[in-house]
């Protein structure tokens, strides 16, 4: 009767022991488990964000393209068929003379609205040729020269530059550009006493 009970008492503790292990087989698993959904949720979460900051910065590259656009189309409008540039004028720029900024037209951006009124006011100075110093006129002027191309192109140096403009009229014509880059002397000069319409020309 006691060998019977000490054989039940044995086989219990053995289940017990086999418990045990079990358990902590399978809490080990449950808390491996756990980890990898706190990795998971980690990595989703970096995703999340990433992924927002690409919307972000998807949504400021298609603000700055429509402005882009914005000014492409204005500029289409300032140097339209009248304002083109001479082929003279282009094949001086595309040679990159020294001392040549560049063309008038390219420092100056323009609403489409207000591109006709520009244009009429600068006329043939759109496509003047901007230089940095009276060096620079010599050697455009011998440029052109060699090429039998020296009458009707404007040079436009900025030393000596040209004189500021008196002062600027409320709803002056200058007010409604944006002027940038080197040539920005020779387009405040020739807008800045330029009286602006009410609305759009």
């Amino acid at each position: 009767m006691l060998a019977a009970l000490d054989d039940q008492e044995e086989a219990l503790r053995d289940a017990l022991a086999e418990a045990a292990s079990s358990e902590a087989a399978e809490s080990s698993a449950v808390a491996e488990i756990r980890e990898r959904w706190e990795a998971a949720r980690a990595s989703l979460e970096e995703t999340d964000a990433a992924l927002r900051d690409e919307r972000e910065r998807a949504a400021r590259l298609e603000g700055e393209l429509s402005t882009a656009r914005a000014r492409a189309s204005s500029l289409t409008g300032l140097v339209s068929s009248s304002a083109l540039l001479p082929g003279v004028v282009a094949e001086l720029i595309e040679d990159r003379v020294a001392g040549v900024e560049g063309v008038l037209s390219e420092f100056v951006e323009v609403p489409s609205e207000w591109a006709g009124a520009v244009e009429s006011h600068l006329g043939p100075y759109l496509h003047g040729v901007v230089v940095a110093n009276w060096s620079a006129v010599g050697r455009v002027r011998e440029w052109l020269a060699a090429r039998n191309a020296d009458e009707g192109i404007l040079i436009l140096p900025l030393d000596p530059g040209p004189r500021d403009a008196p002062g600027r009229p409320e709803g002056a014509l200058l007010s409604r550009v944006e002027v940038t880059g080197a040539g920005a002397p020779w387009v405040r000069a020739l807008l800045g006493g330029v009286q602006a319409a009410e609305g759009p020309l």
